[in-house]
């Protein structure tokens, strides 16, 4: 139990690791999409969704799956469609102010919106570092920046300026549609105010979500063939003697489901495993007196529900450490340990009652599609019969190779 429980410390420690270390050393999130240049060309292919949240003043595209990725200015682009995504170039109203005279006006500007709300009345958005800029527009009309600001006066007050409440009240009219006098200048509430106000004039209108909370497109599901080195221990509790002990190899068959979680850039994942493990084995021992042969069968599915950290090394390799919970099922033969004394037949697996294993387990992928991998399970199955009350202790070690049918890591 206490090198499960630092087991355990570490794998979380690793976790926090993989995800938030640099981004110097991140995997690019790849997915279906397109771009139009400023020459009205449009290019079909694979954009990382990650480039589009951070803040480096370009986009990352591949024209196919195993393609080196090119760099693509953001000022070369004039609209971007990728997973929830859409940023278009607009000419904007944006507002200016001279430091020297702190005259304020509004000049055109070419700049390239994020849509956060499309519909009769559209909000964009643009952001630097951690601080957003909003604009907004009527249908036929050119987005105009709100203007809201946070200064101190020369007296030490902290002022803020709500002009954009104006904006709103003075352009987005309807009976049924609340007033602006205590909307705030973030991000969601910006959103719920556009919604409200396209569902208020009967406007249709899209909601871009950008990376989708859940999404079946960043399910994993893979195939693995291995072999697993078992180790079985049979023992009875009674007269605390072993009855008997099976070590050997076993071909391991194991399909998987992967939900990885891509605001984290893919670093970590939630799997659900299950796996078929057909164990014939036999011991020969001397119990009382008596030579005997015990033989084993174990045949059971090994379900696990577990977590997965990944440590990209480049865009084709990535390490991974996983830590998983689980438990067994009986299939066909079951488990059973059985022997004969005096042509008298034994079997000490009458009522088997597994308890849940611990797995663990590293690996390497390789192109988000070709995996690596060996894996630890240990679990103690409990086994009760009139005359005796057993405990089989098994250790499984795993190595083996998994495709992955349906890889949105790219």
């Amino acid at each position: 139990m206490i090198i499960i429980k630092a087991v355990m410390r570490t794998f979380c420690l690793f976790l926090l690791v993989a995800a938030f270390s640099s981004p110097a050393a991140a995997q690019a999130l790849f997915e279906d999409g397109h771009y139009i240049d400023t020459n009205g060309i449009k290019h079909a292919g694979l954009i990382s969704i990650n480039s589009i949240t951070d803040t480096q003043p370009y986009l990352l595209f591949k024209t196919g799956y195993r393609a080196d990725p090119d760099t693509i200015a953001f000022s070369d682009v004039s609209e971007i469609r990728v997973s929830d995504f859409k940023l278009i170039r607009k000419d904007t109203e944006t507002l200016v102010i001279e430091e020297t005279t702190n005259d304020s006006s509004f000049i055109e500007q070419s700049l390239l919106l994020r849509v956060e709300v499309a519909g009769d009345a559209t909000l964009y958005s643009t952001q630097s570092d951690d601080r957003y800029t909003f604009y907004f527009s009527l249908t036929g009309q050119k987005p105009v920046q709100l203007i809201y600001a946070l200064y101190i006066r020369s007296d030490g007050r902290l002022v803020r300026d709500n002009t954009f409440r104006n904006q709103l009240a003075n352009s987005l009219h309807c009976d049924d549609h609340p007033d602006f006098s205590s909307l705030r200048y973030n991000k969601a509430q910006l959103i719920k105010a556009f919604s409200d106000y396209n569902e208020c004039i009967n406007s249709e209108f899209k909601r871009y979500t950008g990376i989708p909370t859940l999404s079946s497109r960043y399910l994993n599901i893979g195939l693995g063939l291995g072999s697993s080195k078992y180790f079985v221990e049979s023992t009875n509790n009674i007269f605390g003697t072993e009855i008997a002990r099976f070590t050997g190899t076993a071909p391991y068959l194991e399909a998987e489901v992967e939900y990885l979680i891509p605001s984290l850039k893919n670093r970590i994942g939630f799997f659900f495993s299950a796996g078929y493990l057909n164990i014939s084995d036999k011991d020969e021992r001397v119990i009382f007196g008596t030579p005997l042969q015990i033989d084993l069968e174990y045949q059971v599915i090994q379900s696990t529900l577990g977590v997965r950290g990944y440590w990209p090394i480049n865009n084709a390799f990535k390490l991974f450490g996983e830590l998983g919970l689980g438990k067994d099922f009986e299939t066909q033969k079951g488990i059973s340990i059985d022997y004969s004394v005096n042509d008298r037949g034994y079997q000490d697996f009458e009522n088997t009652r597994l308890t849940g294993h611990v797995t663990g387990g590293i690996g390497i992928a390789f192109f988000n599609r070709y995996i690596i991998q060996g894996k630890f399970k240990h679990l103690n199955s409990q086994i009760s019969s009139e005359s005796s009350d057993q405990r089989v202790k098994q250790s499984i070690f795993m190595i083996g190779f998994k495709y992955l049918l349906k890889s949105y890591y790219k």
